[in-house]
């Protein structure tokens, strides 16, 4: 937006030369001093702004799946982990491994009564074209099989439940991540939480914004996070989505956005404020509000000086953006706006424009 100077011009003419001052002149009036701007083509958007927390794209806190002594800590708050990588180890009750061998010894017994079976109805099927085995009696026999096979599988699971039961003291890494919080020490009890992790990617956040923007908000749209940790800096990203619907306890509509993290600065748990452009206007005609005159019935009107007259216009606006507003109509890219001296110049009044 440029700004122009309007400087005064007084007729400080002796009066038989007041005839070539025009009518002001005549009539003994001098032009108004007054400070004008002309638009130039800008980008304006409708904004909202709303606090922001920051999370991980995945995050999570993991715990003992069984109670036990921690034998050991691999790692510490910080540090950058693999998916699998053994966090800590955890003592194994004597309980489990008593489990693990019976459970073994089961499978082994059944393995052994299955594998009788299959011969046994293999044999049968052999003597029954010859006669020498009754048909009730093999089919006892293959009955005899199908219960000892699932005699089997209910063994092997028993084995396997106790297995995973006896390495429970194992806490490995579910995803590549950073170690965020160590809840436990070497030589406590351990029989909750144990790690937090938090992937450093992307981050994501939960707005809740009016429910008068329930309508505007589409995922893709723009948004910008800033923060203490960094200030002066913007951090890009977009809505991924909102819901359909008002929350009927708070009346607010939930948003989620989710913004880049190439460099891994943004960390879960940061907060801010996150800026949300709702709609944007390319090559707008932009005014500052003080350029503008209030009418009545909430309309507005621009002073624009056309020939050294002043000629006062109806205008229509657009977007808002703090005191900058869009102008629709009334006002051209071209035109000059006068900012200071509008309230009070009227119309038809004269004033002498020199740009500087």
């Amino acid at each position: 937006m440029k700004l122009i100077t309007i400087q005064l011009l007084v007729c400080l003419i002796p009066v038989f030369f007041l005839s070539g001052c025009g009518d002001n002149a005549v009539s003994g009036k001098t032009a108004v001093p007054v400070t004008i701007i002309e638009p130039e083509p800008e980008v304006i958007s409708r904004m909202v702004i709303a606090p922001c927390r920051l999370e991980a794209s995945e995050e999570a806190v993991i715990s003992a799946f069984t109670p036990g002594r921690v034998l050991k800590i691999n790692f510490t708050e910080g540090d950058f982990v693999y998916e699998g990588d053994v966090l800590a180890e955890l003592s194994s009750d004597q309980q489990y491994d008593s489990m693990v061998t019976a459970s073994a010894a089961g499978v082994s017994a059944a393995r052994t009564v299955q594998e009788k079976a299959v011969f046994d109805v293999e044999r049968a099927a052999a003597l029954l074209e010859s006669g020498a085995v009754s048909l009730s009696e093999y089919e006892r026999l293959e009955s005899n099989a199908t219960v000892s096979e699932s005699a089997l599988a209910s063994a092997q699971a028993r084995y396997e439940t106790a297995l995973a039961m006896d390495e429970s003291g194992v806490i490995t890494a579910p995803f590549d991540g950073f170690i965020s919080r160590v809840w436990i020490r070497e030589g406590e009890m351990a029989s909750c939480r144990v790690m937090s992790m938090a992937n450093q990617g992307a981050m994501k956040a939960a707005l809740f914004l009016s429910e008068k923007h329930l309508q505007d908000v589409k995922a893709g749209l723009p948004v910008f996070f800033e923060t203490d940790h960094f200030p002066g800096e913007l951090f890009y990203g977009e809505v991924l989505s909102r819901s359909s619907s008002v929350d009927p306890v708070s009346g607010l509509v939930s948003v989620m956005v989710q913004f880049d993290n190439p460099e891994g600065r943004l960390a879960s748990g940061m907060t801010g404020t996150a800026t949300l452009a709702l709609e944007t206007v390319e090559d707008a005609v932009v005014l500052p509000q003080n350029a503008l005159l209030a009418v009545a019935d909430d309309s507005w009107e621009a002073a624009i000086p056309v020939d050294g007259i002043v000629e006062i216009r109806t205008v229509q606006i657009g977007i808002q953006n703090g005191t900058s507003m869009e102008i629709t109509s009334g006002v051209a890219h071209g035109d000059l706006v006068i900012v200071l001296g509008n309230h009070i110049v009227r119309e038809g009044e004269a004033v002498s424009v020199v740009q500087q």
